[in-house]
C-alpha cells in the first residue's frame, strides 16, 4: 500500500526546505551567529565595510580568519585600525587538519582574548570545528552540547565533500569512547596530542623479548607487542606489497640507518586498543660495535607508522 499524498507532501516540504538552508548559506551576506553572547561569535567572511560593524557591534577583541592571509589580505588592516588582534590560521575544509593545526587552534582558543569571531568561507565548516571546540575549552561544555555547533541550526552543513574538516570532532568523539573519558579541556588536549589521527595509523610497541649482547652475525629475535592506538582497525592483509607488518632499522650508535628490515605481517584485524603479538628475526652486525635497534611497524607502500606522528621503541645492542 503506498503512502498517502499528504505524506509525500510533507516529505518533499522538508527536503525543499533542508535544500534551501544549504543553499542559501554561500548566497547569504553573511552565515553570522553567536557560539556564546559576548565571548565568541561565528560568520562567513564578510565584507570590509561588515567586518568593520561586526567588530564594533560585538566588541570583537580577537578575529580568528581559517582561510589564509592571501585571502583575507583586506581584513588584517580593519582590525588593526580597531585595535583588534587579527590571526590567520589557514584550515582546509575538504581535509582533516593536522596534529600541528588542531593543537595550534587548542592554543589559540584557550588564550585568545574574547570576545572571539571565527571566520571562514561560508562560516560553516572550519568555524563550525572551532566552535566545537570553544565549547569544551572555554564554556566547559560536554560532548553533545559542544557538538550542536555542528549542526545545521547553528550555521554548519552535517555533511557533503566541504565538512571533512569537521569530522576531527567526531574522532575525538570515538576517542574518548573508547577510553571511557568525558570531554575536557584536558582530555582534548591530551586527545591532540596522542591520540589524533588525521589519516594513517597509530601504535605503541611494548618490548617482550630482546636481545642486549650478541655475536657477530648471531641469529637473533625480536618480540613486541604492538598497540592499536588509533581509531581505525588495523586490518589484516595477505599480500606483502600492501601488508602492515613489523620493522626494524639497524645502525651504529649516533648514525643513521642503513636500511630497514621486515617481519611478522598481521594475524589478524586489529581493532582500536587491541594488540597483536609480532616478531622479527635478523643477524647481528658483522662488525663488533654498539647498535640501535628502531622497532616500528610499517605499512608497505605507504609510510612507517611514525611518519604519522608515533615514535618507534628504540633500543641498544652491544656486539662483540
Amino acid at each position: 500500500m503506498g503512502s498517502p499524498k499528504w505524506a509525500w507532501g510533507i516529505g518533499l516540504g522538508l527536503a525543499a526546505l533542508v535544500l534551501g538552508t544549504a543553499l542559501s548559506f554561500p548566497l547569504s551576506a553573511y552565515n553570522f551567529r553567536a557560539i556564546a553572547p559576548q565571548k565568541a561569535y561565528r560568520s562567513n567572511e564578510p565584507t570590509r565595510a561588515a567586518f568593520e560593524q561586526l567588530l564594533r557591534a560585538h566588541g570583537i577583541r580577537t578575529a580568528v580568519s581559517f582561510r589564509g592571509t592571501r585571502r583575507s589580505s583586506a581584513l588584517p588592516p580593519v582590525a588593526e585600525r580597531l585595535g583588534v588582534r587579527f590571526v590567520s590560521l589557514p584550515l582546509r575544509d575538504r581535509t582533516l587538519p593536522s596534529r600541528h593545526q588542531v593543537l595550534e587552534l587548542l592554543g589559540l582558543l584557550e588564550a585568545a582574548e574574547p570576545p572571539l569571531l571565527l571566520l571562514d568561507r561560508f562560516g560553516a565548516a572550519q568555524a563550525g570545528l572551532a566552535a566545537a571546540f570553544f565549547g569544551i575549552v572555554r564554556l566547559g561544555q560536554d560532548f553533545a552540547t559542544a557538538g550542536r555547533a555542528l549542526s545545521l541550526r547553528q550555521g554548519s552543513l552535517p555533511y557533503g565533500p566541504q565538512t571533512e574538516v569537521t569530522r576531527a570532532f567526531g574522532l575525538y568523539g570515538a576517542w574518548l569512547d573508547r577510553h571511557g573519558l568525558p570531554a575536557t579541556r584536558a582530555t582534548l588536549r591530551r586527545w591532540a596530542t596522542e591520540g589524533y589521527m588525521p589519516y594513517g595509523y597509530g601504535a605503541r610497541i611494548h618490548p617482550v623479548r630482546l636481545p642486549e649482547r650478541a655475536r657477530p652475525r648471531e641469529r637473533l629475535r625480536v618480540t613486541v607487542d604492538a598497540e592499536n592506538v588509533s581509531d581505525r582497525t588495523w586490518p589484516k592483509r595477505t599480500d606483502p606489497a600492501s601488508a602492515i607488518k613489523l620493522g626494524l632499522r639497524v645502525a651504529a650508535a649516533g648514525a643513521p640507518s642503513t636500511g630497514s628490515l621486515r617481519g611478522d605481517l598481521l594475524p589478524a584485524d586489529v581493532a582500536p586498543g587491541g594488540t597483536a603479538r609480532l616478531s622479527i628475526d635478523f643477524a647481528a652486525p658483522a662488525v663488533p660495535g654498539r647498535y640501535e635497534l628502531s622497532l616500528d611497524l610499517v605499512e608497505e607502500g605507504k609510510a612507517w607508522f611514525s611518519d604519522w606522528g608515533f615514535p618507534p621503541v628504540t633500543l641498544l645492542l652491544q656486539v662483540d
